[in-house]
């Protein structure tokens, strides 16, 4: 896949967190009943984009596949020093969303589930901080994107390693 639709695709889907913050804004009252059914649909959101890779597996390559176990590594490794568990899951997505890029179909697919999880993710981030004195717009913009700027990072940083390891 060439990098400059690889790039748009990962910006719009990052984006969802920036629609899930306005929606949030809008809807202030009616966003805390739904704390229940966020949860839930994240859940199902990533049974559906894991699955999807699962289901396509057999286009991956072992490499891909080392590279992914290493990460599952990493995370578990480091998780005492990771502050929420969305991070856990935004650096998961970040790989999957990378995984997905060898299939248009998979990809096109997981993008948008990812876009729809930042619309969730955003949402219960209101949610817990809607009390809480910071309740800034701006505050919560630039709070939400620091803890997640790592999917667009790690999201990145895969496809570079990809292109590196098939140069040797």
């Amino acid at each position: 896949m060439e990098f400059l639709i690889y790039l748009l695709v990962l910006v719009l889907s990052f984006l969802g967190l920036a629609m899930g913050i306005i929606l949030s804004y809008q809807t202030k009252e009616e966003i805390p009943y739904g704390k229940r059914y966020f949860k839930l649909a994240k859940l199902f959101l990533i049974i559906i984009i894991f699955g999807s890779l699962f289901y396509f597996a057999s286009q991956f390559n072992f490499r891909i596949i080392i590279v992914f176990l290493v990460m599952i590594f990493l995370i578990t490794l480091f998780r005492e020093y990771i502050k929420y568990d969305s991070q856990i899951e935004y650096a998961l997505l970040s790989m999957a969303f990378f995984l997905s890029s060898f299939n248009k179909t998979v990809f096109m697919l997981n993008a948008s589930l990812i876009f729809l999880y930042g619309f969730l993710e955003a949402g219960l981030f209101f949610i817990n901080t809607r009390n809480k004195k910071e309740n800034l717009k701006l505050s919560i913009f630039n709070i939400v994107f620091k803890e997640h700027i790592h999917f667009f990072i790690l999201s990145l940083l895969w496809y570079g390693l990809y292109i590196f390891i098939n140069i040797f």
